[in-house]
């Protein structure tokens, strides 16, 4: 099939994608949207498809071909590129995307976000199928979609790649957050003096974008947003707290490449998740999957599509957090000082990981779209 995957400038906040060199390398790092988004084309393309890429890119990118068969060009040239001999069109977050492509191409759009603020009021009229991470993410999202529709929406969840990681060395103690600071990062320091003096030799590696959120935040109006309140009380005390703990084994890692952060999980014993987002945000989590792939254990909460996913897998405690700190403490120190505690809910992360490989989500998307041509009596090859 000749598919077009698409990628706009909201999703990357207008920064542009260079593909002329490794983006895996890139320091900026990639969200799990991007890592879903990249890695989805790639496969289809793998799989046998005349696959097309719009996106945010630079100019030295727009008309190259990509791993030697992808084809590039940029976001705004979707109308020019995408006509009627297109099977179908696979839109990231951004349904605006769609709009005006041929009705004879399937409109898809992965919604990996949870509102709709920075969609049109008629987005659902040139969407054809909406996509969700999770049965969470549909149940929660799609009933607030323009003008909803449940026949319109399906379930395309995230995945991993667990060939990424290299079995074998972990570094005794290593614990990392790898999310954005805003879902729970300070109920992890509240926690790390008591986890640092049962656990001497642990250390707390945090990546993601901290500084930037720290900045923007501390500087914020509170009454820009219902949310903003609670999240500069964050701000402050995350800043606080990463100057009080400089001498209990917390490095600031801030933003990675795609490259490192596989090198970080491989060495890592444990991803501390301490999810306690202020509204509806978790409606998959890559980054935990990515753990459970490489033998870090992810040790978590119950929040928002977490429980679903995860449950039964991976040590969590339920929501709300404030109820279950000391239990989620407790969890974590067990996890980093009784070895066949962590081993055998490391043996059952994996297991899940393998349930979640990015080769299965891909062929799924391939069913969906076939099914929906099929459905219209519309031809797939």
């Amino acid at each position: 099939m000749k598919i077009a995957m698409l990628y706009g400038p909201y999703s990357t906040a207008n920064r542009l994608f260079d593909l002329t060199s490794d983006i895996t390398k890139s320091p900026f790092g990639m969200t799990g949207s991007e890592t879903s988004f990249f890695t989805i084309s790639t496969l289809l393309q793998k799989m046998g498809h005349d696959v097309t890429i719009c996106a945010p890119v630079t100019d030295a990118c727009d008309g190259m071909i990509w791993n030697n068969v992808i084809k590039i060009r940029k976001s705004q040239d979707v109308l020019s590129v995408v006509d009627g001999s297109f099977h179908a069109a696979y839109a990231w977050n951004e349904p605006n995307l769609l709009r005006n492509i041929d009705w004879h191409v399937i409109r898809m759009c992965n919604f990996q976000i949870n509102d709709f603020y920075h969609c049109a009021p008629d987005c659902d009229d040139f969407v054809d199928i909406w996509t969700s991470p999770s049965d969470s993410h549909k149940k929660i999202v799609g009933p607030n979609s323009p003008k909803h529709n449940p026949d319109k929406w399906f379930v395309i969840t995230n995945g991993c790649d667990p060939s990424l990681y290299s079995p074998g060395y972990k570094v005794d103690g290593r614990v990392i957050w790898a999310s954005s600071p805003d879902r729970g990062l300070h109920w992890l320091l509240s926690i790390w003096p008591k986890v640092k003096k049962a656990v001497p030799h642990a250390e707390l590696k945090i990546f993601y974008k901290l500084k930037v959120w720290i900045d923007h935040f501390i500087k914020a109006n509170p009454n820009a947003n219902p949310t903003y309140p609670e999240l500069i009380a964050r701000a402050f005390y995350i800043k606080e707290s990463i100057r009080r703990l400089e001498n209990y084994g917390v490095e600031l890692c801030d933003s990675v490449s795609r490259v490192q952060m596989i090198q970080e999980m491989n060495e890592a014993q444990i991803l501390a998740y301490t999810c306690d987002p202020v509204l509806y945000t978790e409606g998959f989590s890559v980054s935990i999957m990515e753990a459970c792939a490489s033998g870090t254990l992810p040790i978590i909460t119950d929040a928002d599509a977490l429980g679903e996913i995860y449950g039964g897998s991976v040590p969590m405690v339920t929501r709300p957090f404030s109820d279950h700190i000391g239990e989620y403490t407790d969890l974590l120190i067990r996890s980093l000082t009784d070895p066949d505690f962590r081993n055998g809910n490391i043996k059952l992360s994996r297991e899940l990981a393998d349930n979640y490989t990015w080769y299965s989500i891909a062929s799924n998307v391939e069913k969906l779209i076939r099914q929906q041509r099929t459905n219209r009596g519309w031809s797939c090859s």
